[in-house]
């Protein structure tokens, strides 16, 4: 399993995202790559990551975790233009809840924030009266969402691998089952 993300090396909310998955991982003793990009770094190193990691290796990726939707549906085309099929060969997540077209099939499998939840949960902390009350972290329940399958020609070929079959929610280390 791996993580990939873009963005600064300046702790952050995102960056949140890459700590609850390396939290989840270690405490499930999931072993996990990571490949944590600057923002302008150009995402030929996110495909050099991958050849190395999944078809140069003994012990190939076969799941990945990436911060956003954007970056899952990058990883995806990435994954497929090495041979590979998504998610029969390796799993790939994103962390967003797009949608297509805004309310339409979500782009990749993604694990869904409750925004409606996370505005009045902002808004209740805000107005709160008691500061000296208000938790460090505040976790709400996330779902998954699954994604549009594509049907897209795969090369013949393409070894099929053993799915790690859980994903480790990133911000606060929940295992879903795959």
């Amino acid at each position: 399993m791996a993580c990939l993300r873009t963005g600064s090396s300046l702790t952050n909310e995102p960056s949140k995202r890459k700590d609850g998955f390396v939290s989840g991982c270690m405490e499930a003793g999931l072993p996990f790559e990571m490949c944590n990009l600057q923002d302008d770094a150009p995402l030929s190193a996110f495909e050099v990551f991958l050849r190395h990691n999944i078809l140069e290796t003994d012990t190939p990726l076969d799941g990945l975790f990436c911060g956003t939707d954007l970056m899952a549906w990058q990883a995806v085309k990435m994954v497929r233009a090495l041979g590979l099929r998504v998610p029969e060969n390796v799993q790939v997540i994103g962390f967003d809840g797009v949608r297509m077209f805004g309310d339409q099939d979500y782009i990749c499998s993604t694990i869904v924030q409750p925004v409606p939840d996370l505005a009045e949960t902002a808004v209740s902390m805000v107005l709160s009266n008691d500061f000296n009350g208000l938790p460090p972290l505040v976790c709400l329940p996330l779902a998954l969402g699954v994604g549009v399958r594509h049907p897209q020609q795969q090369p013949a070929g393409a070894a099929a691998r053993r799915p790690c079959g859980q994903l480790v929610c990133a911000v606060c280390g929940t295992v879903f089952a795959l």
